[in-house]
């Protein structure tokens, strides 16, 4: 009877087990795979409190998938840790290679980016992986390096579990001196974890049974399963002390007191479905009773080992099956994952080419912007460079206007006065000396002196006209201005010197060198600078030559070539004709 209720019990439990698989969680990984790194791993620890392992899997298959190079370094950080977190259920399902290959993968991506504190606990898993294989050797040397990696990280949380595990392990190797040693050290620590004193209690036990020291080792058992009950520790815990003083009562004889042990470690997995520890202690009791002879309970622990042995068997196989199918989509969704990564790097270097590029032509647009404003800057200052100019020579033309004008009336007035004094004169019965004798006169006279040396050498015409007398120079500087007081003479393409001082009715020689004399200039300088201002005038009258092209303009102050019209004009006025016609039209 009571073996067809735990039969029953066991098929119940299948069916428990079971139930997560119907109802898993139907992942869209490509959805999730768009998720940041610490979403992906909240999302796999909330599951794995809740005990849903095949759901939590997934999340940290995902984060361990996303994993490349060019993350930030703390999501880097964070597939590390989805790795030993995806790596530690395959380990629970049994599943030692994909667990060591996600250990592996985790401890390299520490080795790259210096996580030295998960390198600790990496180490400290794999070290694991082997003592489950009873690899003791190998899981020491796992242990050590990750004990050296937590003490260099001050890491103390693992630093303890690993001398916990030193410790042990040493004694099922039989390094007792080194079993010893990691104790010592661990035993440092009490207070601070509280597994330290259970395993204190325990690996020295294990410590003293290797030493032989049966009765200490024994008390040292009992303290730790005392310890273990006291602070409600996990049942595996207390599970184990029951098991390991069965086999050391069997080690040293007392049948009894180790089928006692075993009755105690039996009834207790039962209560807790410690399935593996149930199997172990019933096959021990049929052992022990088939060597004191009682063939009644020899038969009945081995029938009902047998009963758990396959139900546990039928269990492994049908979670082996799940398994399998699982972890065959887990690996799928793995490597679909890692397929998303790689494009993922590749679409990223394309966008730093591509950011790369942008940067290059948004510099070279910023240049061409910043030689545009200076351009434009230094157009700005040139122009109103040039509207100072333009202020400048415009103000002293119509101070020239101005004094032009002020000497016309003024020489009109005279005129007139000299005229009413003639008038005057005939009135009171004199006869006027005529005027123009005494200057015309005395101008042709000198004309006929200058026609009879005109082969004479510069010296002799400058002796000529030196003979002139003050009068005569001022009478000959005024017939100049009245003459170039018309801009119809000099604005003849055809007007010179010759036809200046015919105009005045003098000599050329004279006209020049009063020129020379009296604007420190010759006639070409000076005809210019009549010229241009007349022009400058022209310019300036938008009303009636706002129209005209410079051409038509240097045309019509006599000048044949615009070009040399242009080149005269800009070195009296410092800039160019097309410049200030423009600046005359703006100030309309």
């Amino acid at each position: 009877m009571n073996k067809r209720i735990f039969i029953l019990c066991n098929i119940l439990l299948l069916l428990i087990v079971s139930l997560p698989l119907l109802a898993d969680d139907m992942l869209n990984y490509e959805e999730l795979a768009k998720l940041p790194a610490s979403d992906l791993l909240q999302h796999g620890d909330a599951h794995m409190k809740l005990n849903h392992t095949d759901t939590a899997m997934g999340y940290y298959i995902i984060l361990a998938g996303k994993y490349n190079t060019a993350m930030d370094k703390s999501d880097k950080y964070l597939c590390a840790m989805a790795c030993n977190s995806a790596a530690q259920i395959f380990h629970q399902k049994d599943n030692y290679s994909k667990a060591f290959e996600l250990y592996l993968k985790g401890v390299q991506i520490c080795e790259r980016n210096n996580f030295s504190d998960l390198l600790a606990e990496f180490y400290k898993n794999i070290g694991n992986l082997y003592s489950t294989f009873q690899d003791f050797q190998q899981a020491i040397n796992c242990y050590k390096k990750g004990l050296e990696f937590a003490r260099e990280t001050g890491n103390t949380k693992t630093e303890i579990k690993l001398l916990m595990n030193l410790s042990g392990i040493s004694c099922y190797a039989d390094l007792t001196d080194e079993a010893k040693i990691y104790y010592d050290e661990m035993m440092k620590f009490a207070g601070k974890d509280t597994l330290i004193e259970y395993f204190g209690y325990l690996n020295k036990a294990l410590i003293l049974a290797n030493e032989k020291k049966y009765e200490a080792s024994i008390k040292c058992y009992e303290q730790s399963a005392a310890y273990a009950t006291k602070m409600h520790l996990a049942p595996r815990f207390t599970g184990s002390v029951y098991g390991e003083l069965a086999k050391l009562y069997e080690k040293i004889g007392q049948t009894d007191s180790a089928i006692h042990y075993c009755h105690l470690n039996t009834d207790y997995s039962e209560e807790h479905n410690i399935m593996y520890m149930l199997v172990e202690s019933l096959k021990s009791l049929a052992t022990l009773y088939e060597k004191t002879g009682d063939k009644k309970n020899a038969l009945l622990y081995k029938s009902r080992y047998l009963a758990v042995s396959d139900s546990l068997f039928s269990m492994n196989e049908f979670n082996k099956m799940k398994n399998t199918q699982f972890i065959y989509e887990m690996d799928k969704n793995y490597q679909k994952i890692a397929s998303l990564t790689t494009d993922k790097e590749q679409k990223d270097i394309q966008i730093k080419t591509q950011r790369k590029f942008l940067f290059i032509i948004s510099g070279s647009l910023l240049v061409f912007i910043i030689m545009l404003i200076l351009v434009y800057t230094h157009k700005r200052r040139l122009h109103h460079a040039y509207k100072d100019l333009f202020n400048r020579n415009n103000e002293l033309l119509q101070s020239e206007q101005e004094n032009k004008k002020l000497r016309i009336e003024y020489e009109n007035k005279l005129i007139e006065e000299r005229t009413k004094n003639a008038q005057l004169t005939i009135t009171m019965g004199k006869a006027p000396t005529p005027e123009k004798n005494d200057k015309t006169g005395s101008l042709e006279k000198e004309n006929e002196k200058a026609e009879e040396t005109t082969g004479d050498s510069d010296e002799i015409k400058l002796y000529s006209a030196n003979k002139l007398t003050e009068e005569q120079k001022e009478n000959l500087l005024h017939a100049i201005k009245k003459v170039m007081d018309n801009p119809a003479e000099f604005c003849d393409c055809e007007f010179s010197l010759e036809r200046l001082a015919a105009l005045i009715g003098s000599n050329s020689r004279y006209v020049s060198l009063i020129i020379n004399e009296t604007y420190n200039k010759n006639f070409r300088a000076f005809i210019n600078e009549y010229r241009i201002k007349e022009a400058q005038l022209r310019l300036m009258n938008t009303s009636q030559y706002g129209n005209y092209t410079i051409k038509a303009i240097a045309e019509s102050v006599g000048y044949k070539s615009h070009t040399n019209f242009i080149i005269i004009f800009k070195k009296i006025t410092g800039i160019t004709p097309s410049i200030y016609q423009k600046i005359a039209k703006e100030k309309e």
